[in-house]
Parts: C-alpha cells; structure tokens; sequence
C-alpha cells in the first residue's frame, strides 16, 4: 500500500504510508475538513477524520471502482448498500431494509447534482468534493469541465492530445487504469499496444 496525498492542484502520489487524504472548507464556513483514505491495493476501504477517527469503511467488490457497501463508524449495524448503473456510477443507496435513503444523478459527463451524497459517485470512483475532481486511477478528471485536469501519465504512448481518453473514442475502448486503450473487446490499441501496463506502474 501506498499514500496517496491529495492536493487541491494537482493530484500527487507519495510512497511514505498507508493512506491517502483530502483537505477542504467544510461547507458550513467552519473552516477546513481534512479526511483520510485507507487503500487496499488501489481501493479505498475507510475514511478518517484528520485526528484518525474513523468515519465509515466500504466493501468493495471484485472489480475495480465497484464499492457495494458502506459501514458508518466502527459498527455493522446500519449498512448502506451502494446501487451502481451500467457505467458503474453510484445511483443509489438502501438501508437494509432495501428503502433508498439517497438518489444519485449525474450529467453526461459525470457531474453529480448538489444533493448527491457519498464518496463514491460516477464511474464508481471517488469523487474529491474539495477539489471537484473524479479520482480515476491515474490523474483527475473534472467533471464540470468534461475533461482531466492532469496529463496522461503515458504521455505520447497515448497519441497527441495528453488530456484525452481511449483516442477520444470512449464508446469503443476502455480505460480502467488510466495507463492504455482497451478495445471493449479486449484488445490493446492505438500507440501503445505493444506496451504491457498495469497496477504496478501506478503504485510502485
């Protein structure tokens, strides 16, 4: 595990820990929150409050960016089971009694409504509110731009155009990583398909 620490500009990695965090206002003009993120590999597990308390854990699924229930605090009384989309964005979330206890929307380009609720949102990624940035693996991207607010790590492997995704062709390849074009069929493409990537680029 590494920590991840997040900036306002930019996002950054460090190799010092075990977690990551995020610092911003409030909301309430009470000064500035910090939270804390603890990883399992590249997935977010729990969050804690600047003086370590813990405030929720979250199970995650097998996939990546696939949070399937959240726990507040220590207990496992009162779950909050996240509802995903075919995008896998979080639109949902039910108690155990299957009653939603929050509705979740999002533009076409990911930008959530004001009374969205929760860490993780579209894509299933988490979403830094202080900074208004999605966390999608590999740099940020700001949904209220449409874009990602960092170069592509790759660089050139990637095409012309540091900013892009998948060769601007998101119906027809994937991403999940950050770090090559997948044809939804599997199958590296464009300029870098000859060039093995994985998790470990990321983190290592």
């Amino acid at each position: 595990m590494k920590l991840l620490i997040y900036e306002l500009w930019p996002l950054s990695k460090s190799s010092l820990g075990h977690s990551g965090g995020v610092e911003g206002p409030d909301g309430n003009g009470g000064g500035w929150v910090e939270t804390r993120f603890l990883y399992d590999g590249a997935t977010i597990i729990g969050e804690y409050d600047g003086s370590g308390t813990l405030l929720r854990r979250t199970v995650q699924g097998p996939g990546l960016d696939e949070p399937l229930v959240t726990y507040d605090g220590a207990g496992t009384t009162n779950p909050s089971w996240l509802i995903a989309d075919q995008l896998g964005s979080v639109i949902a979330a039910t108690n155990s009694s299957a009653v939603a206890t929050t509705i979740n929307t999002y533009d076409a380009f990911g930008q959530g409504a004001a009374s969205d609720v929760g860490l993780f949102g579209f894509a299933g990624a988490p979403f830094l509110a202080p900074a208004g940035v999605t966390h999608l693996w590999a740099r940020a991207y700001h949904p209220g731009l449409g874009r990602f607010v960092q170069a592509d790590p790759i660089l050139h492997a990637g095409g012309m155009n540091l900013y892009a995704h998948v060769g601007n062709d998101p119906v027809n390849a994937t991403d999940p990583w950050g770090l090559e074009t997948i044809a939804v069929y599997g199958i590296p493409r464009g300029n870098n398909a000859d060039r093995t990537w994985s998790a470990s680029d990321l983190w290592d």
